[in-house]
């Protein structure tokens, strides 16, 4: 699988510190290579995808582990990886309305 990165190394490094413990990952290697399988890799029967409404961006979110990803469109690459905080899902009315509210944006 190609690694898609993101814009630069110090956006790869500011996404790890703000959700990197959210994972239980130690470094920014790893970190986004988390990241690239995520939203550039398979899906499992547990993951959605949609492109965002307004913006040529493409959104993934694991149902059951509530993992969350957007990946620019053009050119491609990861803007955050991330899990929505439970008071986040539960003001939305759930995983699956989170996401369709993330995908209307």
């Amino acid at each position: 699988m190609p690694v898609v990165p993101f814009d630069s190394v110090m956006e790869r490094d500011i996404h790890f510190r703000r959700h990197g413990h959210e994972f239980g990952i130690g470094t920014p290697d790893e970190y986004e290579k988390l990241a690239d399988a995520f939203m550039f890799g398979a899906m499992n029967v547990n993951t959605h995808e949609c492109i965002q409404a307004t913006k040529p961006r493409r959104n993934r979110m694991d149902f059951a582990t509530v993992h969350f990803g957007v990946a620019s469109g053009n050119p491609e690459m990861l803007l955050t990886f991330y899990i929505p905080r439970p008071n986040t899902v539960t003001r939305h009315g759930g995983v699956a309305q989170l996401f369709a509210d993330y995908c209307a944006r």
